[in-house]
């Protein structure tokens, strides 16, 4: 593909948008590249009653002093209509729902974002017809989607370091009166913690590329409101973004905006606002005289506390190999027509392997597998015999900060075959590695520390962050915090993080020695370090961030009594500091924080 390298110049076309396209939702992420460029993804849903859209579009930057936009060609187009059930897209059906996904070329995006971050967002017209938003009949409603690249430890995004989380689920369609869960599942491949909340739907921006991102919010009509957009909702989960929900009586069109938060070491990175349309439709009666509901789906592990088979959680040591069946049943009856249903399982997760089947090709092999492979159909019930091997691996051991990503999740999702609607729920469940190497002790020998672990290979955190060039078994610091040691076998891999050991025994000296002080804090502009009877003295000034990267120095002889020092912090991008102060050999840290 070719590469697209951004120039000073703010000019790009964009295509024009469609009107009366009847999205029904999508959301915008990107891809860190192994070549240290971008791959923007656009995923747009329509309802197949709209005008379709074009083959090209594009997304629009806001906050990037060069960027102005990024072009977009058709990755893909997917009828998702129920099979067997006698609608599609191509004849226009408005229950038929078709999804497109457009890509950029690679791209380099150079630079720090603001603290604001760098906003990438979509728009067109229209909207469907909703029963939950002010104003939406016959569709005039705007539609627009963002999303938000935050900046991390003062790092240039040339090369990139991050990828954003993607949601994996689509509009869904559902009919009334039983309860089920719908998991939207934003995949996160490199183990980021995320979070998810209800958001405000938005109209169309009005801004351009060149001034602050804004679009009008779209209000929701009672009783519907930002944190109550569904009917029905009985529980949110904020850090699965599962959905129960038990709608009894209200048909209809809704409209649901999410957003996911990204944290990469407790630091903000990403945040991906995502639309989605909810069509609840009248109930479906069964044989027996009730309704249709989704199949039931086991819980796949041995709950320790009771000997059942209730828990959707399990917990191995890395080289363990996980054992376990997905069972899936469903006896309803038909009132016409085959008497039986089919149903329908899939698997995800960053750990399953391509199609369930290929133990090489997940986010880090081995890959969980599963006899048949996934999606896997059948009458009445399915029973998927699933292995997954464990390694060192999995630990998340060289995660950039003092943390082990190391417990993975995955989401079942599954169906049945019934028209019009399919009636289907999700679960999700995870496995937690947990390391064979015995978590180390750490001993403070007059200010040196030192793990009590050898022939490993070393490194030091700070405040969980790593300091730079500290990868011995012991180290000596230079300022105040909690302090641990990762240690890994270069043989095979195994490792652990040391417990945590609270250093606050740094003497504060210069205060009272030199009168030291240093202000304003938190600046926006520059820091002064202020020194008394310092004539004749070795100062030394580091400032770092906190993963230990050398920030400023300035290392020099004083030749006065006073010392009243300067430092720019103009060019130095949001965050906390250490600043070391150094005379002749007394040193002292002192946080610092910078508000641009």
């Amino acid at each position: 593909m070719k590469k697209l390298i951004l120039s000073l110049s703010l000019i790009i076309l964009f295509p024009a948008k469609d009107f009366a396209s009847h999205l029904l939702g999508g959301e915008i992420s990107w891809q860190c590249m192994g070549t240290g460029e971008y791959i923007f993804k656009l995923k747009l849903y329509r309802d197949c009653s709209g005008i379709s859209l074009s083959a090209t579009d594009s997304l629009a930057v806001n906050g990037h002093p060069t960027l102005c936009g990024i072009q977009l060609t058709t990755l893909s187009i997917t009828d998702l209509s129920p099979a067997g059930c006698g609608y599609n897209c191509t004849g226009g059906d408005p229950r038929s729902v078709e999804e497109i996904i457009y890509t950029s070329a690679p791209i380099i995006v150079d630079g720090i974002p603001p603290a604001t971050g760098w906003i990438f967002s979509y728009s067109n017209c229209c909207r469907n017809s909703l029963d939950n938003l002010s104003g939406s009949s016959g569709g005039v409603l705007g539609f627009s989607l963002k999303s938000i690249m935050y900046p991390y430890q003062n790092q240039n995004t040339n090369p990139c370091f991050d990828s954003s989380p993607e949601f994996i689920e689509p509009p869904h369609s559902s009919t009334i009166g039983y309860s089920y869960n719908y998991i939207p599942f934003a995949i996160d491949a490199e183990g980021d913690s995320v979070q998810y909340t209800f958001t405000s739907a938005s109209d169309a921006p009005s801004s351009n590329c060149t001034s602050p991102f804004f679009a009008p919010t779209l209000n929701f009509s009672a009783p519907y409101n930002v944190s109550n957009q569904l009917p029905g909702i009985v529980n949110f989960n904020a850090s699965t973004g599962s959905l129960e929900i038990n709608n009894t009586s209200t048909i209809g069109n809704f409209a649901t905006c999410s957003k996911v938060t990204s944290y990469k070491c407790g630091i903000k990175v990403a945040e991906i606002f995502r639309d989605v349309n909810f069509r609840f439709e009248a109930s479906i009666p069964i044989n027996s005289g009730g309704i249709n509901t989704p199949p039931n789906l086991t819980p796949p592990f041995i709950d320790l506390g009771t000997g059942l088979q209730t828990s959707f959680a399990d917990t191995v040591f890395a080289g363990d190999t996980v054992l376990f069946n997905l069972q899936l049943s469903d006896y309803e009856i038909n009132t016409s027509g085959n008497p039986f249903q089919n149903v329908t399982v899939n698997l995800i997760g960053t750990q399953v392997g391509a199609n369930g089947t290929n133990s090489a090709a997940c986010n880090t092999p081995p890959c969980l597998t599963a006899t048949g492979g996934f999606p896997t159909t059948a009458p009445v019930a399915v029973n998927k015999n699933c292995t997954w091997v464990t390694s060192n691996d999995h630990l998340g051991l060289n995660y950039p900060c003092a943390y082990m990503p190391n417990t993975h999740y995955f989401l079942a999702q599954y169906k049945d075959n019934v028209c019009p609607v399919n009636a289907s729920s999700a679960n999700i469940f995870s496995i937690t590695v947990l390391p064979t190497v015995p978590r180390p002790l750490v001993s403070n020998s007059g200010g040196s520390l030192t793990v009590n672990a050898t022939g490993y290979n070393y490194q030091w955190y700070a405040n969980r962050f790593p300091v730079a060039g500290a990868t011995n078994q012991s180290h000596t610091p230079t300022f105040n915090a909690s302090y641990q040691c990762r240690i890994i076998d270069p043989a095979t891999g195994a490792g652990n993080y040391s417990e945590r050991v609270l250093l606050n025994t740094l003497v504060d000296n210069l205060e009272s020695k030199y009168n030291l002080v240093v202000y304003p804090n938190p600046t926006t502009e520059n820091i002064t370090v202020q020194l008394n009877k310092v004539i004749g003295k070795n100062i030394s000034l580091k400032m770092m961030n906190s993963v230990g990267q050398l920030i400023y120095e300035n290392n020099f002889k004083n030749n006065n009594e006073h010392l009243q020092h300067n430092i720019n912090c103009k060019k130095i991008a949001n965050g906390n500091y250490k600043l070391l102060i150094d005379v002749d050999g007394d040193v002292q840290a002192k946080e610092v924080v910078i508000l641009q």
